[in-house]
């Protein structure tokens, strides 16, 4: 079931009296089980953070784990394995006193898949010079992993130290962090800066930074951190303004267990898209991970029956998902997946494709969602009132997160020039193209404006120039400052995720 019924004593309701007159046997105080994640930090690898790996691209075997902290590397192991079945996500599952550290005959099963996540298709397409992150969650011992994954590429002649493996122009390689906790913004944002510093190094064979990295790293108290820190460096907004009201579609689609590919040509684009999707679901981007940090959602997330258990074994969600398990798609009868291969798209046939451009998502151009379920197009559709509430939700996104774009051609202090085309003159000698002239500014001459006889004119209330009319003016209805009994509006993104009144449910200002 998507959720449980709130029990009759948590509603004030008091139990039917039972029938027969014999007293029922008193039953032992029920111990409250604990649900919050414990990590035994004494023992390598068993707190939150599972294992630290260095992924490399060999020309023969392909993507291959090259290094792993506290764990050996496998060696070549769990090519032929599928992947395992994806786990149901419940919250509330009491939990063991220790995850315990990740096995290596686990780790040896799931090389190839964490190898082929880690080093996504399609990263020579990335940017040259910059780093690329891609989120994943891999199941394993009837559980998840969360991966995050910094790759970078750098020309093979400008390494210090060449192996006998570095055949080619350019080596790719990934620091990848396995982590028992999602909090992917939050450790794509601590990877990042140290892939950068691996790579100004030239040399591969010094890892004391990342077993540093690795201790740092896992003494982190996540089991304490907020929600707030577990959304971290995720931002749907640009979900928001690049899809519009066909969010609202995308996510009933998820709630009938449709089939949903989330494509892009970027790995880091489409595993943000998903993750995003999620953030709009109460406690979707949990995973089933539950803690102590996350206790002021405990009261009401029971109260109503959430997290929806929308995910298991029958329907599961990849933020990004390669070629090689396709076969664990195929399984299913539903899923969420992000990917950068558009065999995998062709072959799932999903209901559901959203195409996401890997410049910028919150064009709507360059954004475009395809229903290719009959049935699921006419379920899904939004109505008037849905596209009327998500038109006045994206309006309050704008006034509280303007986009902010950068100007092509910003205008100089210094006085423009304009340059002289190379011409020979009577002599024969060409007058260099580098040679420039100053251009003397031409003043705009003003322009007046004027009103025509019968139009109504209104003063602003903030215009000095209007202050004695500031009582035949009316009051503007925009956004109020801060002095006096006025207030400020209120947040969108509060309300978006649930932490404030919907929005046309307040009155009016009089």
């Amino acid at each position: 079931p998507l959720f449980e019924p709130v029990a009759d004593e948590a509603c004030g309701e008091e139990p039917a009296a039972s029938a027969s007159s014999a007293p029922a046997p008193e039953a032992p105080p029920e111990v409250a089980p604990e649900v919050g994640a414990t990590f035994d930090r004494s023992l390598p690898g068993a707190g939150p953070i599972a294992a630290i790996l260095l992924v490399d691209f060999h020309h023969l075997q392909g993507t291959v784990i090259e290094w792993c902290h506290p764990l050996p590397a496998p060696r070549g192991g769990g090519r032929g394995d599928v992947m395992e079945p994806f786990p149901a996500l419940d919250v509330w599952a009491a939990r063991p006193g220790g995850a315990g550290a990740l096995a290596p005959a686990a780790l040896e099963r799931a090389a190839h898949h964490i190898a082929a996540l880690a080093l996504p298709e399609g990263m020579h397409k990335s940017r040259w010079g910059e780093t690329a992150s891609v989120f994943f969650v891999l199941p394993l011992d009837g559980g998840l992993l969360y991966g995050v994954s910094c790759h970078r590429s750098v020309r093979a002649d400008d390494l210090l130290h060449r192996d006998a493996s570095v055949s080619r122009s350019t080596v790719q390689k990934a620091v990848c962090v396995l982590s028992r906790v999602p909090f992917f913004g939050l450790l794509q944002q601590r990877i990042s800066p140290v892939t950068e510093a691996l790579f100004d190094q030239r040399d591969f064979r010094c890892k004391q930074l990342l077993d540093g990295f690795f201790a740092q790293l896992d003494s982190v108290p996540f089991e304490r951190l907020s929600e707030g820190e577990m959304l971290l460096g995720l931002d749907h907004s640009a979900l928001f303004r690049g899809l519009g009201h066909e969010v609202l579609a995308i996510l009933k689609s998820v709630l009938l267990e449709a089939k949903v590919v989330v494509f892009s040509d970027s790995a880091e684009i489409c595993s943000r898209a998903v993750l995003s999707l999620l953030m709009l679901l109460p406690g979707g981007a949990w995973f089933g991970f539950n803690s102590d940090g996350l206790g002021s959602r405990h009261h009401h997330f029971r109260k109503y029956g959430l997290p929806l258990r929308c995910f298991g074994e029958r329907y599961g969600v990849y933020p990004y998902l390669g070629l090689q398990m396709l076969d664990t798609l195929l399984q299913m009868e539903g899923f969420l997946v992000g990917t950068t291969n558009r065999m995998l798209v062709e072959r799932t046939a999903p209901d559901v494709l959203i195409e996401l451009s890997a410049d910028d998502v919150a064009q709507p151009e360059v954004c475009r969602v395809h229903m290719q379920n009959r049935d699921l197009r006419q379920l899904t559709r939004c109505t008037s009132a849905d596209k009327a509430w998500m038109a006045e939700s994206l309006a309050q996104l704008e006034a509280a997160a303007p986009v902010q774009r950068p100007v092509a051609h910003p205008a100089s202090a210094e006085q423009p020039r304009a340059p002289v085309e190379q011409s020979h003159g009577a002599g024969g000698s060409a007058v260099s193209a580098a040679q420039v002239v100053p251009v003397t500014p031409v003043p705009a001459s003003p322009v007046e404006l004027s009103v025509p006889e019968g139009v109504p004119t209104f003063a602003m209330d903030d215009d000095s120039s209007d202050a004695g009319a500031e009582s035949e003016s009316p009051p503007s209805r925009g956004r109020r400052g801060a002095r006096g009994d006025q207030r400020s509006a209120p947040d969108p993104i509060h309300w978006l995720l649930g932490r404030d009144t919907p929005p046309g449910s307040r009155r009016p200002p009089p």
